[in-house]
């Protein structure tokens, strides 16, 4: 994954799409940190996107490029106009997957990140119930990715009963 920032040197240019790279440059503002705190008072912060359509109606993903960028820029021209900042280390633009929440999120699926796998084989051995237990519900959040797992892990969880 190559993770970009709004001001992007020439060498890395040459890895993005350019119409991203236009974009980043041209609202390059959004990406600087803010100088003065945020208004205060009742206020309220739903912006709509696209004018009489709620939040759920925006799809957060786009099937081409071309409308992909014209999102962005829609995206890029609210937070601009209604002065919100973006947190620069936050964003990555123009990539084919992203890692969220121990996860690899990429077109073709949703996958384990493998650096949590690592963990998990090399978790200590557990001595105790309380240790079996704790593993058991470590690697049960990952259970939907492991076919058959309920008839490998039965040994332990009758250990555990």
């Amino acid at each position: 994954m190559v993770q970009l920032s709004p001001v992007i040197t020439e060498n890395e240019s040459s890895k993005v799409h350019p119409g991203i790279h236009q974009l980043l440059q041209q609202y390059a503002t959004i990406f600087q940190p803010p100088t003065s705190l945020p208004p205060a008072g009742e206020q309220d912060h739903r912006i709509e996107l696209v004018p009489n359509t709620t939040a759920i109606n925006v799809r957060p993903y786009s099937p081409t490029l071309d409308e992909h960028l014209r999102h962005l820029q829609l995206v890029f021209e609210k937070l601009q106009q209604h002065s919100l900042k973006v947190k620069e280390s936050k964003c990555c633009f123009g990539v084919k997957q992203v890692e969220y929440l121990g996860h690899i999120i990429s077109a073709e699926a949703v996958a384990v990140d493998l650096s949590k796998i690592e963990c998990i084989k090399n978790w200590p051995k557990p001595k105790t119930l309380k240790g079996l237990r704790g593993f058991l519900g470590l690697v049960g959040y990952y259970r939907k990715y492991v076919r058959h797992f309920g008839s490998i892990a039965k040994p332990l969880i009758v250990v555990n009963v």
